[in-house]
């Protein structure tokens, strides 16, 4: 009976056939979030806590260190990255690999442009 509600569950679940369940080897910090007021929106997209939300955020992620050694470089536009001493954070980083192009979100850019985005 049990297996049988196991089954159920995995098909309401649309689970797929194979799935993997352990433990981590190593437990890493939660990576922070923007602030909710950046994110969260009631009654329709706001964009009044956007410059000062993302600013924030920027500088938490920079002062983390994630971005050490992972500058994203696109050639004739920034820097090589061992030549990159600007500020590089949360922002700089999303609008880099945005421009860089991905073969996954090739959709994405012409979508933001469509919706108002300025992406050059």
């Amino acid at each position: 009976m049990q297996q049988l509600a196991a089954d159920l569950a995995a098909r309401i679940a649309a689970m797929p056939d194979v799935v993997a369940v352990g433990y981590a080897r190593q437990v890493n910090d939660l990576k922070p979030r923007l602030p909710s007021n950046v994110v969260v929106h009631v009654d329709g997209y706001s964009t009044a806590h956007l410059d000062e939300g993302v600013a924030q955020y920027d500088g938490v992620m920079a002062s983390t260190g994630i971005y050490d050694g992972r500058r994203v470089a696109i050639e004739g536009v920034t820097p090589e990255p061992s030549s990159d001493n600007a500020h590089y954070g949360w922002a700089e980083h999303t609008a880099r690999r945005l421009a860089r192009g991905n073969a996954r979100r090739k959709d994405l850019g012409p979508f933001l442009r469509d919706c108002g985005f300025v992406l050059e």
